[in-house]
């Protein structure tokens, strides 16, 4: 019975989300309200509040699965797991989770980027700096870093996956987990550099 209720969850969801896409790109965001999306997903407003408390929840909910996915390969990694490790495995993972929603995630750039109130929303933001800070100055990693050195890289990072997946989202051939590759690739000097420092 859980997983009929938790798939039933996720059907409910998926609709909101694809309803609440579809508004707010043929309508604007600014003109959609929650009620138009509770009637068109043809789902009460008590329920539509229940998985979204705002609308804009709709839009950033969709990049939740990349923070999961960072917890979870934090949770599964060895506690002396070095931090360079760390950052690849969970944004490879990330990158994973957002290819599988990569149209819905394109359509929301295109909301998103009209929409410059929410805009910074959607990209790197301050819970995702301290995810990556923190993994930055655990000492049992090896090598941990001061704490505005930690945020410099952790910044440098998010950056980069913001801008890649930005070109992403404009329409570019690949796929998000390809742009996570370059990132990874274009950030490799940072690790050098911190292992010659003293």
């Amino acid at each position: 019975m859980p997983d009929l209720r938790a798939r039933r969850h996720r059907a409910t969801r998926s609709e909101i989300i694809e309803v609440g896409l579809r508004l707010f790109e043929s309508k604007g965001y600014d003109a959609v309200t929650m009620e138009e999306i509770a009637d068109a997903a043809g789902v009460s407003r008590r329920t539509l509040y229940r998985h979204f408390p705002s609308k804009d929840r709709i839009l950033l909910d969709l990049t939740a699965e990349a923070t999961a996915s960072w917890d979870q390969v934090l949770d599964e990694l060895a506690a002396d797991t070095p931090a360079r490790v760390v950052f690849e495995r969970a944004a490879r993972a990330g990158g994973s989770h957002l290819d599988a929603q990569r149209e819905q995630l394109r359509t929301a750039w295109r909301i998103i980027a009209t929409t410059p109130a929410i805009e910074t929303a959607f990209l790197a933001n301050a819970s995702w700096t301290e995810r990556l800070v923190a993994v930055l100055t655990d000492e049992a990693r090896g090598h941990p870093l001061e704490p505005a050195a930690a945020a410099v890289v952790a910044g440098a990072y998010l950056g980069a996956l913001d801008a890649a997946m930005a070109h992403w989202a404009s329409g570019s051939d690949g796929t998000i987990a390809d742009g996570v590759e370059m990132v990874i690739t274009q950030l490799a000097p940072i690790w050098s550099r911190r292992r010659r420092a003293p």
